[in-house]
């Protein structure tokens, strides 16, 4: 008998129980690696009242989840844990952080919503320091002076880092 999961909102989650259901769109991917745990998913998902979460899965699973989760699908995953959010430069200011395990569900959304789910800070506040810099955050700018991109090392790895000055555009 096929067990029937509620759908709930991603403020709603909370590491009680791995039995959720939640219907989230795939906002954005990237791949992680790490000398200890080897290479992993990372994903922000949001819900459909724009509730964002960081989501990711170890290596095991990582090209099956990366096949099902296409940028800008709308999908039901259910069946994963929660453990709290932390670090610097967190993607989003969710408490946890989704974790995807072998019994992790994914199936296609039947929502159609083309909304890109943007939260823009206001560059006052940013320049202010009233924005929390654990977190990143969406601006919209003009670029004045591009200064170009370099290769650097960060955490053991290189990386490229763009500098450039941005301007309000309100």
């Amino acid at each position: 008998m096929d067990t029937i999961f509620k759908i709930s909102s991603l403020s709603d989650v909370s590491p009680i129980k791995f039995a959720w259901s939640v219907l989230v769109k795939v906002l954005h991917t990237w791949i992680s690696f790490s000398h200890q745990f080897g290479s992993s998913l990372e994903m922000v998902l949001t819900d459909i009242n724009g509730v964002k979460i960081h989501a990711s899965c170890k290596q095991e699973l990582l090209q099956r989840v990366e096949r099902q989760c296409g940028v800008g699908e709308w999908k039901v995953i259910t069946n994963f844990t929660l453990r709290p959010a932390s670090g610097l430069n967190r993607p989003t200011n969710h408490v946890y952080k989704m974790e995807f395990m072998e019994q992790t569900s994914i199936t296609d959304g039947n929502l159609t919503c083309n909304n890109m789910f943007i939260h823009l800070h206001d560059f006052d506040n940013i320049k202010n320091g009233f924005c929390d810099e654990r977190f990143l955050i969406d601006v919209i700018g003009e670029v004045l002076d591009f200064r170009g991109q370099n290769i650097v090392k960060f955490e053991r790895k290189e990386v490229t880092k763009v500098e450039f000055n941005l301007r309000d555009i309100k």
